[in-house]
C-alpha cells in the first residue's frame, strides 16, 4: 500500500506545476533525455530565470525534480526566460524559452566525461581549495562557460567535461596559474597530477652606451621552451630600472627596446638569477631622406629598405625617417611593386653613428627595363605567377628581383643591375632560354613555360609561397 502511494504521489507531483497559476502566467513544460539513451532522465535541478544568460533576471523556479518521465510544468509569466538544467553524470544545459507557446521544451543532455585528478605543490604536497575549471561549450547556447570544481584536503578534484581534447585550468592563491591539456575519453579519465610553482621575478636596468639611464623603455621576458607561450612585460622608471613579475622559475629571453634606441635581446637568462639584469640600448641614429622619381599612383606604395630587417614607407611628400638606426655600414634602397610591374633604385651604403643623424637621397631608376610575357603551351599565361631574376653567389641582400605578372601573362623590370641572371617563374619549369643578359639598354624577353608537380604538402587551392624578399604586389589605380 505504502508503495502504491509513493507511486502516486510522484505521479501527482508531474501533473502538477511548481506555482499556483495567476492571470499573468503561462504555462512552460518540458522533458528531459540522456542525448545518447534517449530515456528520460528522472533527477535533475530546474533553474528559470527571467531574462537572457548575458542579462539574467530574477528566479522564477529553482528546485530538484524527481519524475519518473523526466517532465516538468512551471507557471511563468510571459516573455523571454533562461532556463537551466543539471543532472548527475551530464553537462549542463542552458536555453532560451518562452512560456505559452503549447510545445514541449525537448532538453537532450550530453554524457560527461568525469576527469579525475591531483593538484601538488612546489613541495610535492598536496594543494587544498584550488580552483580548477574547464571549458565548456553548450550546443544549445553560443555562450562560454567555465565548470569549477575545488581541490580536497588531499589536493584531489573530480570535474565533468565534454569528450574529447580539452585544457584543465588550476588556480590557488600565492602559487602561479597551471594549465595541462588532457584527452576526455568515456566515461572517466585520470589526469596526470598538475604540479604548481611558486611566482618569482627578474629586476635589472636599461642604460645607453654612455652609461645614462634609459626610462620608458619596454622590457619583455619570454619564458624558452614553454608550450604556454609566456611573457611579461615591464617599463623602465626614471632610473632605467625594471621589474617584471610574476614570473614561472625558467630560462628566459630578455629583450629592451625604446623609440629612439637600437633594441637589445640577451637569450637563455635563469630566472630567479643571482644579481640584477644589465642592459645596454646604443642610442640609435636616424636616418632620413628622399625617394624620387615616383609617380601618383606608386607613391603610396614605395617601400625603404635599411638592411635586412628594417622597412618602412615614404609619405606623400616622398620623405621617410626611421629611428633607432645602429651604429656602422648600412646598405639600403627603395623598391615599388605594382601588378606587372617592379622598379627599384640602384643599392646604396650609409654610414651611421650613435646618437646621430644621417641623410640619403635616393631615385627610383627609369632603366634598364626587362619587360615580356609568360607563355603556357603558346598562350599568355591567365593567372598572375611570380617571375625571379637570380644570380649565382648573389648576396643575402638585397633580395633578387621578383615581379607578379599582369592577367595577360605581362612584366615589366626596372632598376635591375646589368648583368647576365637565370629566370624562374614560380610554379611553372622554364622551357625557353633559362636565362637573360642584362645591359645598359631595354631587354625585351619571352619565357615558356609549363606546370610542374604541385608540392603534396600544398592545400588544395592554395598557391605556392611567394619568393623571399617578395611582397603582395598592389592593384593600378
Amino acid at each position: 500500500m505504502k508503495r502504491f502511494q509513493t507511486i502516486s504521489l510522484c505521479l501527482l507531483a508531474a501533473l502538477l506545476v511548481f506555482a499556483a497559476p495567476d492571470e499573468k502566467k503561462v504555462t512552460l513544460s518540458g522533458k528531459v533525455t540522456d542525448e545518447s539513451t534517449k530515456k528520460p532522465i528522472t533527477n535533475f535541478h530546474l533553474v528559470i530565470r527571467q531574462g537572457s544568460a548575458t542579462e539574467p533576471g530574477a528566479i522564477l523556479t529553482d528546485r530538484k525534480v524527481m519524475n519518473p518521465r523526466g517532465s516538468f510544468t512551471v507557471y511563468v509569466p510571459p516573455g523571454t526566460l533562461n532556463v537551466s538544467i543539471e543532472a548527475a553524470g551530464h553537462m549542463p544545459f542552458e536555453q532560451m524559452a518562452s512560456g505559452g507557446t503549447g510545445k514541449t521544451m525537448l532538453v537532450a543532455l550530453q554524457p560527461g566525461v568525469m576527469l579525475k585528478g591531483r593538484v601538488i605543490g612546489p613541495d610535492n604536497k598536496p594543494v587544498a581549495n584550488a580552483d580548477v575549471t574547464i571549458d565548456y561549450f553548450s550546443p544549445a547556447s553560443p555562450q562560454r562557460r567555465d565548470l569549477h570544481a575545488t581541490t580536497d584536503a588531499n589536493g584531489n578534484y573530480s570535474i565533468l567535461s565534454q569528450a574529447g581534447e580539452k585544457t584543465v585550468k588550476v588556480q590557488a592563491e600565492g602559487l602561479l596559474s597551471e594549465e595541462k591539456r588532457v584527452t576526455a575519453k568515456k566515461p572517466s579519465t585520470n589526469v596526470p597530477d598538475i604540479q604548481m610553482v611558486k611566482p618569482t621575478s627578474i629586476s635589472g636596468v636599461v642604460t645607453d652606451d654612455l652609461g645614462a639611464p634609459v626610462s620608458h623603455a619596454r622590457v619583455r621576458a619570454t619564458l624558452q621552451n614553454s608550450t604556454m607561450h609566456e611573457l611579461r612585460d615591464a617599463t623602465t622608471d626614471d632610473a632605467g630600472k625594471f621589474t617584471i613579475a610574476p614570473l614561472r622559475p625558467g630560462q628566459y629571453t630578455l629583450e629592451a627596446s625604446a623609440a629612439t634606441h637600437v633594441p637589445q635581446k640577451i637569450e637563455k637568462v635563469d630566472i630567479p638569477a643571482a644579481a640584477p639584469a644589465q642592459m645596454r640600448l646604443d642610442r640609435g641614429a636616424l636616418v632620413r631622406g628622399f625617394v624620387r622619381g615616383s609617380t601618383d599612383a606608386e607613391r603610396p606604395y614605395v617601400s625603404v629598405y635599411l638592411g635586412p630587417t628594417v622597412m618602412t614607407l615614404i609619405n606623400l611628400k616622398e620623405e621617410f625617417g626611421i629611428n633607432g638606426v645602429p651604429a656602422g655600414k648600412i646598405p639600403v634602397y627603395a623598391e615599388v611593386q605594382q601588378s606587372g610591374t617592379v622598379r627599384r633604385t640602384p643599392l646604396t651604403t650609409i654610414e651611421t653613428k650613435n646618437g646621430g643623424q644621417t641623410d640619403v637621397e635616393m631615385s627610383l631608376a627609369s632603366g634598364p627595363v626587362i619587360s615580356g610575357t609568360v607563355k603556357e603551351a603558346g598562350a599568355p599565361v591567365s593567372r598572375p605567377v611570380v617571375v625571379q631574376f637570380l644570380q649565382p653567389n648573389a648576396p643575402a641582400f638585397p633580395p633578387p628581383m621578383s615581379v607578379m605578372t599582369e592577367n595577360d601573362g605581362s612584366f615589366k623590370v626596372v632598376g635591375i643591375t646589368p648583368g647576365t641572371y637565370e629566370i624562374s617563374v614560380s610554379g611553372r619549369e622554364v622551357t625557353s632560354d633559362k636565362t637573360v643578359t642584362v645591359g645598359i639598354a631595354n631587354t625585351t624577353v619571352d619565357i615558356d613555360v609549363k606546370p610542374q608537380p604541385r608540392p603534396a604538402n600544398l592545400p588544395p587551392g592554395a598557391r605556392p609561397p611567394l619568393p623571399p624578399g617578395m611582397t603582395p604586389p598592389v592593384p593600378h589605380g
